[in-house]
């Protein structure tokens, strides 16, 4: 099974039972279609970086879930581009290992050298 996310940024004037209605359905869509392990988690009300389709702030809303069908990402995408409530989303499969960043072996040495310094006071 692979591990998916999507976030969701709803518009700002929606309320909280409108939201919830909309969840409601993904979350459906979703276990309808063999995702298992399904959780949504609410960020809250968020200024956005910048000005998208005449909207400053959103409801940041992440769904996690997993599956084995890959296709539902696909499925999931057509509903969420016909979805007037959402101003943006964004769909990603989490990987199973930790990217490592440019500066990881740079940051590894120093938390050794940290290390080795705090064992030699002691």
């Amino acid at each position: 099974m692979r591990q998916y996310e999507t976030i969701l940024i709803f518009k700002n004037e929606l309320s909280q039972e409108q939201i919830k209605a909309e969840l409601d359905r993904i979350e459906a869509f979703l276990a309808k279609h063999g995702a298992v392990n399904i959780s949504a988690e609410s960020w809250g009300k968020r200024e956005l970086a910048h000005e998208i389709n005449s909207q400053r702030h959103g409801t940041y809303i992440r769904v996690s879930f997993e599956t084995a069908n890959h296709d539902i990402i696909a499925e999931l995408t057509a509903i969420l581009r016909i979805t007037e409530s959402l101003i943006t989303f964004q769909s990603h499969r989490l990987g199973a290992k930790v990217r490592k960043y440019k500066g990881y072996r740079k940051a590894l040495h120093s938390a050794e050298e940290n290390e080795l310094s705090v064992q030699m006071n002691n």
